[in-house]
């Protein structure tokens, strides 16, 4: 997956936020277990990248944390996004 790829995740994932809001929600979780995409690139099991989606020092949890700036930027303070990280995907 190519670093522009990964930002087009990023972008599709804000828009559904927004489709949240648009729908009536007052909150958005993010599933990020059960082997679904943000848990792979959290895991050492999966995530072999060595660019700044991956690594060590923080650098498996960048898709989560931008896909959460994007929320916070598109959808302000008014609409929830509890997030839960449990495991190492092992």
């Amino acid at each position: 997956m190519t670093g522009m790829e990964i930002e087009g995740i990023i972008a599709d994932f804000v828009v559904a936020g927004v489709r949240v809001r648009e729908a009536g929600f007052d909150a958005v979780q993010l599933h990020g277990a059960h082997g679904y995409l943000i848990t792979q690139f959290m895991s050492p099991l999966f995530n072999q990248r060595s660019d700044k989606w991956g690594g060590t020092t923080g650098k498996p949890a960048a898709l989560l944390l931008e896909i959460v700036k994007g929320l916070r930027k598109a959808l302000g303070p008014g609409l929830s996004h509890p997030d839960q990280i449990r495991g190492t995907g092992r």
